[in-house]
């Protein structure tokens, strides 16, 4: 029989927490807290289907990256064991997602550069283009009046500050319209003093 250590723990001292519906297989998140330096990886690009493993590593890479950093394939290549074919195709795999944009440039001295721009959530950022595109079509009301494109009258203000559009019309021409009674909204008159 086998003799007993006196200075082996009793129990594991650490223990998995899982909750009822958890199952005993399968990945198990290990959360700790993290100091400034690191970089927030969304699950549409680590979990992408498309994407290959080593496309969504340069992706994550690229996103941890300073402003200005140099991610050409020379570079990459340097850092990571894969070679310039495989890092090209891996790029190459990202633009077709919308995770990277490579815009040539010509500097002031002629010489042509290559800008790469990295989005964190293409999809995010395709949909807040489109709706500032939007906003930027559809004409603001309150510019209506005349000599614009719509033909409208500006409102004035009385000296209460609320709008009248009375004065609008009459200042077009047009007869003020009859206020129609309805019910709820009978007053009596204003005692005069």
């Amino acid at each position: 029989m086998a003799e007993e250590k006196l200075n082996a723990p009793a129990r594991a001292q650490y223990a998995i927490r899982r909750s009822p519906s958890a199952r005993p297989a399968g990945v198990h998140q290990v959360t700790e807290f993290q100091d400034p330096g690191y970089t927030i990886v969304g699950n549409h690009l680590t979990q992408h289907r498309s994407l290959s493993g080593l496309a969504i590593g340069l992706a994550a890479y690229i996103q941890s990256l300073p402003e200005g950093a140099p991610v050409d394939i020379r570079t990459l290549a340097k850092r990571f064991p894969e070679g310039r074919g495989r890092i090209a195709a891996a790029l190459r795999e990202l633009e077709a997602y919308g995770y990277l944009e490579r815009v040539r440039r010509r500097t002031d001295d002629g010489r042509m550069i290559t800008c790469t721009i990295s989005y964190n959530n293409p999809e995010a950022t395709r949909a807040r283009r489109a709706r500032e595109t939007a906003e930027q079509a559809t004409p603001h009301r309150h510019r209506a009046g005349p000599g614009r494109p719509d033909g409208r009258l500006p409102r004035t203000h009385s000296a209460a500050g609320s709008v009248s559009r009375s004065a609008a019309r009459s200042a077009r021409g047009a007869s003020p319209r009859t206020k129609r009674s309805s019910p709820r909204t009978t007053r009596a008159p204003a005692p005069t003093a």
